[in-house]
């Protein structure tokens, strides 16, 4: 120890420990290494005992993290100087155990001893990274394998490493991240692996390793630069979930329609123009997400899929559907959006399980009479498409919840919209409305209620019926008055009024005790204050004033 105690410790020949700037700083062998940068953790007497299973600092400060209390401790520098002194001291007794340490010191200043010659660390440094690879946490093999450790091991030591008996336990492994190399040459050791997640590797090839891992369940390699899957994607025969999302794939092998046990595939985010033709060869097949992808058609085998539930093909180049798509009788979410479907088969009519239905963005000029016959559906959006005209056969969807319709050609609606008495969204805006049936008002559990940029000059009386309304949007519209009834609606919290020119406003509105906000122009504002001066400031805003 230096004369100056409370400013230097050395803690070997080649470590030494000083205090600058109440800041402590480790110097090896003469030079600036690394600032010291925590101490302690804040970890109540309570939340001991569970602490008796750790078995390195590294879960020290996951199960620290784990707890979310992570509070600054105020030390004053000279007694956090000496506690961080006395660690390193302790670590240097006990051989560089790297486990005394957090990985991201232990291992940078065990390397820098074994470069510098230090007898102790080079007898330890490749022991140390095997221990810790084999036994350490997963933050631990993810911090090796990205800062190349094992790159330190020759080919025998790390066939050796990937045989131990506590890797070959391993069920499940995320090296999501990880800069992997030639790592993965040796990951079909851990013959008992269940769950492989790979994603954000930079993967530009599915190493053959990996279709040894018989015992494989489920393999996530999203967002690598795969362009293409080898036919040995059929010898994991255990797959159940495969995802893919998000590299440069173009096409599917035929070899991947034998995975038998699959059940969930996801290829949204790729290039992929054609799916293979024994397709419907994966029976087992739950779900299936390829949105974002360039598929033009569907082969006829995708309707022997009869445990499908949940079909996703949004963001596509689809301009129609298998004739026989109405045999998935299992299905219950069906996502056609964002596609260029001109009709609907009626075959649709057989999906007796379907609960959602996305048909938005295609160029659907009517909808089907065989889709009114889905009793089961509570979800239903067909916006910007080219639909004008709404059949009364839209009465027979009982159990809808939302109906979206925005942005078509609609000009009237049918009085047996009012028969959705389960309706809690309804979204008309941008089409030609001229009118509201009077049913609207039979709509009595309607929660939200868009009509904005339409051309109706009158809202029916039954509207106040709507008790339940919470938000109504009449944007943009011809409207003059608004009835007398709206005051019924005592849960109203928001109104769009603007961009109605003529429109003319009453006491009506001033029993909207519950009304936060309403949208209107700038003209509105002005003409309207005197009235809306009714409502409390701390609890009303005027909203989105137009210029």
């Amino acid at each position: 120890m230096s004369s100056e105690a409370v400013k230097e410790f050395k803690v070997n020949e080649y470590i030494t420990l000083k205090l600058e700037n109440s800041k402590t700083i480790i110097y090896v062998a003469g030079e600036r290494f690394q600032q010291c940068k925590y101490l302690l953790l804040n970890i109540t007497v309570d939340e001991i005992t569970s602490l008796n299973e750790i078995r390195s600092i590294d879960e020290a400060a996951e199960l620290h993290n784990k707890w979310n209390k992570s509070i600054k401790i105020n030390i004053l520098p000279d007694i956090e100087f000496w506690g961080h002194c006395s660690n390193l001291q302790v670590w240097y007794e006990n051989n560089y155990d790297t486990r005394i340490l957090h990985s991201n010191l232990a291992f940078p200043l065990l390397k820098k001893l074994t470069e510098l010659g230090d007898r102790q660390a080079q007898k330890v440094f490749k022991e140390e990274i095997a221990k810790r690879f084999i036994n350490g946490t997963i933050s631990v093999k993810r911090f090796l394998i990205n800062e190349g450790y094992l790159l330190n091991l020759n080919n025998g030591e790390l066939e050796t490493i990937f045989k131990d008996q506590k890797l070959k336990e391993l069920d499940t492994l995320d090296l999501s991240g990880c800069k992997l190399e030639e790592i993965l040459n040796y990951i079909h050791q851990i013959d008992s692996l269940k769950t492989l997640r790979l994603n954000s590797c930079n993967l530009k090839s599915i190493p053959d390793s990996i279709f040894k891992l018989h015992s494989l369940i489920n393999l996530t390699l999203d967002y690598n630069q795969l362009e293409t899957i080898p036919n040995t994607i059929a010898s994991l025969t255990s797959l159940e979930t495969l995802s893919l999302k998000g590299n440069k794939l173009k096409s599917l092998p035929e070899s991947m329609c034998n995975l038998k046990s699959l059940r969930e595939l996801y290829l949204s985010y790729n290039d992929i123009s054609i799916l293979p033709n024994l397709f419907g060869n994966l029976k087992s097949l739950r779900k299936l997400f390829i949105s974002k992808n360039s598929i033009v058609s569907l082969p006829e085998s995708i309707c022997m899929l009869s445990n499908l539930e949940e079909l996703t093909l949004d963001r596509n180049k689809l301009t129609q559907l298998p004739k026989n798509i109405g045999t998935l009788t299992s299905l219950m979410i069906l996502n056609l959006g964002n596609n260029n479907l001109k009709s609907i088969p009626n075959s649709f009519d057989n999906l007796s399980a379907i609960d959602n239905i996305i048909l938005s963005d295609n160029q659907l000029e009517f909808i089907p009479e065989s889709l009114f016959s889905l009793e089961s559906l509570t979800f239903l959006k067909l916006s910007r498409n080219k639909i004008t005209r709404l059949s009364d056969s839209i009465g027979l969807l009982k159990n809808l919840d939302l109906l979206e319709i925005n942005s078509n050609l609609l000009e009237d609606l049918p009085k047996s919209l009012g028969n959705l008495k389960l309706l809690c969204t309804l979204e008309l805006e941008n089409n030609n409305i001229k009118y509201l049936p009077d049913d609207i008002g039979d709509l009595t559990n309607l929660y939200s209620l868009k009509i904005g940029n339409n051309k109706i000059r009158e809202l029916p009386n039954t509207i106040g019926q709507l008790v339940l309304l919470d938000e109504l949007f009449l944007n943009n519209n011809n409207l003059q008055t608004i009835p007398e009834s709206i005051e019924n609606l005592l849960n109203l919290q928001i109104i769009d009024i603007k961009n109605n020119k003529n429109l003319i406003l009453s006491n009506s509105i001033c029993k909207l005790k519950n009304l936060k906000k309403i949208y209107l122009d700038k003209e509105q504002k002005e003409k309207f204050s005197d009235l809306l001066g009714c409502f409390s400031r701390n609890k009303f805003e005027f909203e989105r004033i137009e210029d």
